[in-house]
């Protein structure tokens, strides 16, 4: 490989669940590197594991990948050169791979029972040894003694034959060069007793196969990288570059699992409304830096300002409220009529409008996207916040009820003064709305805080929101008056519970 070679990466999960940030990240670094260095970006599905691996999941990984707009170039549903891109259809590769290995006296079949080394590890343990290896005992075992066992049935792996004085180095982008010892590796298994490939011997068949420039994936596999340096040799294969990006951490600071509160699948993040563009730009700043302090990136920046090098070696912490943040930042920069388009779905379901919207509701809508986009931080929660003004029962939400309409006495009497006020203005925009809201509540001799935050809550239901006077002009004049007549009425009666 020289450095003029197109650059030629791959993404190779395992389907055994739903796709979450942590396994979308490390997808995400290898995607961005493809289309930064215009190479090509390959999906290979490792589908060994034939006792975990799922059709379901599967097609929530490549849903997910088209969602985040993740294309591969090469891979299931596209084809190419080098497949096929299934490994559990690439046997017949593995057996030729095992075969020249076994023949070259590299690889050995090895009978031992899952008893015999459990046993070999509990002696092991009684000498003090604290990582117990297999201890080689079919290494020299006669070819031609193996072959009759396995001719009668006996159950059987073939492990490769580990040199006991190599030194191994891994030059890896993102931590350097990391040494280990070959006698620290024991005979590791290649092939498991069902005849199917491990991990590490499948994949550098594959990577090779399938001319890997480069092999991205998470720092656990780190250690797996000196044994498959072994068989990289002992193939006579030429290496790859190696980059082991860090590893995700949830807010407690231990490694990211799919049972941390909000962490989820990616589709669950469509569910939720989350433009998958904010979703990939978080996460590509999950353990990656631009060189500067700018965090919002278009999807077409991120490829732009990619680069291995700037992948940090540290953890990084996967915070969903940060996902909401930045969320939220794409929201504000998205034109109204795209959200319209894509937040409709959460409009209908929230009974807001009907499928499809009528023409007045759409205009109803677009008044509250409008005011509402840059306050919220996905769809749902758009739509959600939308209910008071397209709808004429409202949530209030009870801590605000408590803290904004019963926590003082003058409450009722000021929405009721202020309703009348605003009932007599004429031209309903924000600066006479201001002026009677302003005038009533001075006149009255009420608290203008107060009275502000009192209004929201009988108006909206929520103690948060765009500028009061904007959401009273949103709302409409008679539907304003209405709702504080009315909630100083409940005030005055009781009928509202606080939190």
């Amino acid at each position: 490989m020289t450095p003029d070679t197109p650059v030629r990466v791959r993404f190779a999960p395992s389907p055994t669940g739903y796709w979450h940030p942590g396994n979308a990240r490390t997808a995400l670094f290898t995607w961005l590197f493809a289309r930064h260095t215009g190479g090509t970006f390959v999906l290979r599905i490792e589908d060994t594991d034939q006792a975990r691996n799922t059709p379901e999941a599967i097609e929530n990984l490549l849903e997910s990948m088209r969602w985040l707009g993740m294309d591969w170039d090469e891979g299931p549903e596209v084809g190419g050169d080098y497949g096929p891109y299934f490994q559990s259809e690439r046997l017949d590769i593995y057996r030729q791979a095992m075969d020249q290995l076994l023949a070259e006296g590299k690889a050995y079949y090895c009978f031992a029972t899952p008893e015999e080394l459990e046993q070999m590890r509990e002696e092991q343990r009684s000498r003090g040894i604290s990582a117990p290896k297999y201890d080689g005992r079919y290494r020299d075992y006669p070819i031609e003694e193996a072959r009759k066992r396995i001719e009668a049935g006996e159950r059987h792996v073939v492990r490769f034959r580990t040199e006991l004085d190599q030194d191994v180095v891994v030059d890896d982008i993102v931590r350097g060069e990391v040494s280990f010892k070959s006698k620290d590796l024991d005979d590791f298994v290649i092939v498991k007793g069902d005849g199917f490939p491990v991990y590490n011997f499948a994949c550098v068949i594959d990577d090779t196969a399938m001319a890997m420039t480069h092999v991205i994936r998470a720092e656990e596999h780190l250690s797996n990288t000196p044994r498959q340096i072994l068989l990289y040799r002992a193939m006579g294969y030429e290496l790859p570059r190696f980059c082991h990006v860090p590893v995700v951490l949830n807010t407690q600071r231990k490694k990211l699992s799919k049972r941390d509160p909000g962490v989820q699948s990616i589709l669950s993040y469509r569910g939720e409304g989350i433009l998958p563009e904010a979703v990939m730009n978080y996460l590509a700043l999950l353990g990656w830096s631009p060189g500067s302090e700018q965090e919002f990136f278009t999807r077409s920046q991120l490829i732009e300002a990619f680069t291995l090098e700037r992948v940090s070696p540290s953890p990084s912490v996967f915070d969903v409220r940060k996902l909401e943040s930045v969320g939220s930042e794409h929201l504000k920069v998205t034109d109204t009529d795209s959200l319209i388009e894509l937040a409709l779905p959460f409009f209908v379901e929230l009974e807001l409008c009907a499928d499809p919207p009528t023409g007045e509701e759409l205009a109803a809508i677009k008044a509250a996207v409008d005011l509402l986009k840059t306050r919220a931080w996905n769809l749902r929660n758009l739509a959600e916040s939308a209910i008071y003004l397209l709808r004429g029962e409202y949530p209030m939400d009870p801590k605000g009820v408590n803290k904004r309409l019963l926590k003082h006495d003058e409450t009722p009497a000021a929405l009721e003064a202020i309703a009348d006020a605003l009932a007599q203005v004429e031209d309903w925009g924000l600066e006479p709305i201001e002026e009677a809201f302003r005038t009533a509540s001075e006149s009255g001799g009420f608290h203008t805080g107060n009275a502000i935050h009192a209004t929201r809550m009988a108006v909206t239901g929520s103690p948060k929101g765009p500028g009061l006077f904007e959401c009273l002009e949103a709302v409409g004049r008679d539907r304003v008056v209405e709702r504080m007549r009315k909630v100083a009425g409940q005030v005055r009666t009781g009928e509202l519970a606080g939190d």
